[in-house]
């Protein structure tokens, strides 16, 4: 099974994983948390049973089956984290669930033995196992440093292109639905802004909506450049 395979597997699902998410609710989780959920469990469903594009409608009933019971494990467990005590604190050292023995301190503290790559690898691997949001966001921090990108520079560089050569597509698409800006945004909350971008999000500018984003991104392009707006009455 090649990776082109997987990826055709995940792109094949998104609408099952989709739909089956809709009709869930788990306290703690947003749709978009199912939504990682939901690809991650099909993701490990491809690589155990070898489901192919190709027969992947002779293993769609099975799909949706595990979808909804990772669902209702998600479920279950926000049950349990409710009822755990408010003052019962979580150690550093602790692994972040109980399905990895990884704990954030080795998240936040890769050792120095490693080069680079590997390090990357073993955090986008943590992020997979765990899908706890210090594990998706160091390795999105770790890209940056590696790649010494100024921190100006984020938008422009972080891009669908750079994912992919860093083989971090899969997490783009698991994580934030294929959006550089959704990552960006993840890492860096309310830091930077879509018309920031070397290229908007899909549709960004398009109807009503994209022509009020448009002006207002044109309002923050003049500020940029003028210190008296009022110059420009027309917006």
């Amino acid at each position: 099974m090649t990776e082109e395979q997987i990826d055709e597997t995940l792109r094949l699902s998104e609408p099952v994983v989709k739909a089956i998410a809709k009709k869930f609710s788990v306290p703690g989780l947003e749709y978009v948390d199912l939504l990682q959920v939901g690809r991650i469990t099909v993701w490990r469903l491809a690589k155990e049973r070898n489901i192919l594009p190709e027969n992947f409608n002779d293993f769609l009933g099975l799909i949706k089956i595990v979808i909804k019971r990772a669902f209702i494990n998600e479920q279950i467990a926000a049950k349990r984290q409710k009822r755990k005590p408010l003052n019962e604190a979580t150690s550093i050292d602790a692994p972040l669930d109980e399905n990895t023995k990884f704990s954030l301190q080795q998240i936040l503290a890769a050792p120095t033995a490693m080069d680079a790559s590997e390090t990357l690898e073993r955090l986008k691997s943590i992020a997979f196992i765990t899908r706890h949001p210090e594990a998706i966001k160091t390795t999105l921090w770790f890209l940056v440093e590696m790649l010494e990108i100024e921190h100006s520079d984020i938008p422009k560089k972080l891009n669908s292109c750079l994912f992919i050569k860093m083989k971090l597509a899969r997490f783009l698409r698991i994580f934030f639905s294929n959006s550089p800006f959704q990552a960006i945004n993840y890492a860096w909350p309310k830091e930077f802004l879509p018309q920031q971008m070397a290229k908007a999000p899909m549709r960004y500018w398009q109807g009503q909506r994209g022509k009020t984003r448009a002006i207002k991104a044109l309002r923050w392009t003049l500020a940029q450049i003028s210190d008296d707006i009022s110059e420009y009455p027309f917006l």
